[in-house]
C-alpha cells in the first residue's frame, strides 16, 4: 500500500485503486502498465562525474494517452536508493494488476487473436518477425538493460528489442513463457 506525497500531491495505491493528484484508475480499469528503474552516469574531463537515477511508474485505461493515464517519475542522484512508493507501486502491478493483463492477452491469443504489446506481434503460432513467424517452441524472452529482448532460442543476439517503458513490455517475458507451454 502506498499512501504519501509526490511533489504536492497525494499519492495512494492499494489492491483496488492508484491515485495520484486528482487522477483515480481502478486496477479494474487498467489496460497497460509500464515501469523502468533508469541509472546514468556523465563522465566530465574536468570535473566529477555524476550520476543520476529515474525511476519511472505509468498506467492508463485501454488505448488510453498521456492524459488519461498516471504517470509518476522519482528522481534521485548519486548512489540513491529505490524510492519505496516505487517499488510499492510495482509490487502492487505484479499482484494484482499484471495477473489480470496477462491472463487477457494469454486468451485473446489463444482464441486466434492477433495481439500487439509494446510493437511485439503475437499470434497463436508465434511473434511476427520480418522473415516470418517465430514458433513458440524456439521463442525466448528475457529483461536486461532497460529492454525487453526476444530470443531464438539457443542464440545470444535478440531478433527484437523494445524498451521497458513501453505500455506492457513488462508482460512480455511471463505471456511468452505461458504460450511456449503450451
Amino acid at each position: 500500500m502506498v499512501d504519501s506525497q509526490h511533489r504536492r500531491k497525494a499519492l495512494r495505491a492499494d489492491a483496488t485503486a492508484i491515485t495520484h493528484g486528482d487522477k483515480t484508475l481502478p486496477l479494474d480499469r487498467i489496460g497497460w502498465v509500464s515501469y523502468t528503474a533508469v541509472h546514468t552516469a556523465t563522465r566530465r574531463m574536468l570535473g566529477p562525474n555524476s550520476y543520476d537515477s529515474d525511476w519511472t511508474f505509468e498506467c492508463g485505461p485501454p488505448g488510453s494517452g498521456v492524459r488519461d493515464s498516471i504517470r509518476i517519475t522519482f528522481m534521485g542522484g548519486g548512489q540513491a536508493q529505490t524510492p519505496p512508493e516505487w517499488a510499492s507501486l510495482v509490487a502492487i502491478s505484479q499482484a494484482h494488476l499484471e495477473p489480470r493483463l496477462l491472463a487477457e492477452h494469454h486468451h485473446r491469443v489463444l482464441g486466434g487473436e492477433t495481439v500487439e504489446i509494446a510493437a511485439v506481434t503475437i499470434t497463436r503460432e508465434g511473434v511476427v518477425l520480418r522473415s516470418g513467424v517465430l514458433p513458440w517452441s524456439e521463442v525466448t524472452a528475457g529483461v536486461g538493460n532497460g529492454f525487453v529482448h526476444v530470443h531464438r532460442r539457443g542464440v545470444d543476439r535478440p531478433v527484437a528489442s523494445v524498451p521497458l517503458n513501453r505500455p506492457n513490455a513488462v508482460l512480455i517475458p511471463r505471456l511468452f513463457g505461458a504460450l511456449g507451454s503450451q
